[in-house]
């Protein structure tokens, strides 16, 4: 194989990403000029001398990212050492994970978790702990 002067022996090289928005977009495997919103699943151009500005600006408007941002936040109540209540993130997973325990361990019919007593009762002790 003959390697004329316009053709070069190296691939070209992929360099890991550094900018901290590349934790919400993921390169499309056809085109790596391209890449998707993982919140609204449209495709960018993310040509690498371009730089990361548009993908910055569209995360500021994209509803499901924004929707997504304001589930993160801290809203919801906890109960400090004092017995006092806090804010403090409280994930599917724990709120499940407790329900669990208290129908289990507190013997709890399961009919009065799937009430909409209960829900209602979560969801005011929520509520007026958070505004």
């Amino acid at each position: 194989m003959q390697i004329t002067s316009g053709e070069s022996s190296k691939a070209k090289r992929i360099l890991p990403t550094r900018s901290e928005v590349w934790k919400h977009y993921t390169r499309t495997k056809e085109d790596r000029d391209k890449c998707v919103c993982h919140y609204c699943h449209n495709t960018f151009l993310c040509l690498t001398i371009s730089g990361t500005s548009n993908l910055k600006s569209h995360l500021k408007k994209c509803k499901s990212h924004l929707a997504w941002s304001a589930g993160q936040e801290d809203k919801q109540p906890n109960i400090d050492d004092e017995g006092k209540p806090k804010k403090a993130k409280l994930t599917e997973g724990q709120l499940r994970e407790t329900t669990n325990q208290m129908v289990v361990l507190g013997q709890v019919p399961l009919s009065f978790v799937e009430s909409v007593v209960c829900k209602l009762w979560v969801y005011s002790s929520f509520k007026k702990n958070c505004d």
